[in-house]
């Protein structure tokens, strides 16, 4: 074995330093393979020709568990632990959403079937096929109902005297889209165009 291991150690060992980063780790990795092989060897295993292209792929076994376990074992760094304030992009959204008093106000004065099928549509994203089973109705029936609460809850937030107060530049990107569509009442597409 010691002939086997001085023909092929050079080759075994540069190939075990580009799979790690330190040289201490090359030969810990050359070591180990070297005795997995012999003990492959020794129960009738192992390679029945070429010794150095079974070595190379213990190797690269070893390397990999190597790897691993330097992984699983690495110290972990200060952001992984403490975590964000807001992990959950559901509330994440609900946060900047409660941060603005008129938005709040706006959703307050909203039906409660409004405000649930908002909810589940814009904060917690689920599709209306979903929203239709929690409420017992129809798919079609959640999307109208969007499309109203939507409105309800622009035309609640526009009435609030903080907003009617700002001019025409103040247009959400939902109401450019009203406009756009000819959903825009015609006293509110005059006062803007005008």
């Amino acid at each position: 074995m010691a002939v086997l291991y001085e023909r092929h150690r050079d080759e075994a060992l540069r190939f075990a330093a580009s799979l790690t980063s330190r040289r201490q780790d090359a030969e810990d990795v050359l070591h180990e393979a070297f005795a997995k092989t012999v003990s492959a060897i020794r129960r009738g295993y192992g390679p029945s020709g070429n010794f150095g292209a079974y070595l190379s792929t213990c190797v690269r076994s070893v390397a990999a568990s190597v790897w691993t376990k330097q992984m699983r074992e690495r110290p972990a760094l200060v952001e992984e632990l403490e975590p964000d304030p807001v992990d959950d992009p559901g509330l994440e959204r609900v946060l900047s959403v409660l941060e603005r008093e008129d938005v709040v106000e706006a959703m307050r004065a909203l039906p409660a079937r409004w405000q649930t099928v908002l909810w589940y549509a814009e904060v917690m994203g689920e599709p209306p096929r979903n929203i239709a089973r929690m409420l017992d109705i129809e798919p079609n029936a959640v999307s109208a109902l969007l499309i109203r609460a939507r409105a309800g809850l622009r035309a609640a937030y526009n009435s609030r005297p903080s907003r009617t107060s700002l001019t025409g530049a103040a247009m959400t990107a939902s109401e450019a889209t009203g406009a756009g569509r000819g959903r825009m009442p015609a006293n509110e597409l005059e006062e803007l165009t005008s």
